[in-house]
């Protein structure tokens, strides 16, 4: 996927994705106008924080859109797509 070759896997819509795992490898997969931004935030993000970071900024878009999705269901009270959730049993 990248040069530096190192990947981790995402999920979209329950399939895999392979995306980069290193600074380097996210860097180069961003359009050229968000590379700062990147490089900026990762440069001022604390220690503990950075894993959690580079997670988000590795994401394909379109797994943001279906978390996205997951929590607007989640904030007008639909729980129907996490299985064991209350007001999800079988009738």
């Amino acid at each position: 996927m990248t040069e530096t070759g190192a990947t981790m896997t995402a999920y979209v819509h329950g399939a895999p994705v392979e995306t980069p795992a290193t600074i380097a490898g996210i860097r180069e997969t961003l359009a050229e106008d968000r590379v700062e931004e990147f490089d900026r935030e990762v440069a001022h993000t604390p220690a503990l924080q950075l894993a959690q970071v580079l997670i988000r900024w590795a994401l394909p878009q379109e797994a943001k859109d279906e978390q996205e999705e997951l929590f607007a269901a989640l904030e007008r009270g639909d729980f129907s797509r996490f299985g064991d959730a209350p007001g999800t049993e079988a009738a």
